[in-house]
């Protein structure tokens, strides 16, 4: 495999900023409710689909048996 080519770039360039957790004109306390709202939404995501891994691992366990 070849390697990647950065090209010229200095040290600050190549970092990567992300943008700012709290948005303009949000106060803090709603910028920590809606981190914690987006946090909840994503651990039942994540929660939902082990679930669904499982629930499908038991499936073709069982077609296997057939």
């Amino acid at each position: 495999m070849a390697p990647i080519e950065l090209g010229d770039q200095t040290p600050s360039q190549s970092q990567i900023n992300p943008p700012p957790i709290q948005k303009p004109g949000e106060s803090k306390s709603q910028t920590i409710n809606r981190l914690a709202a987006e946090l909840k939404v994503a651990k039942m995501a994540k929660t939902h689909a082990e679930r669904k891994v499982l629930e499908l691992e038991d499936v073709i366990s069982q077609r296997a048996k057939v």
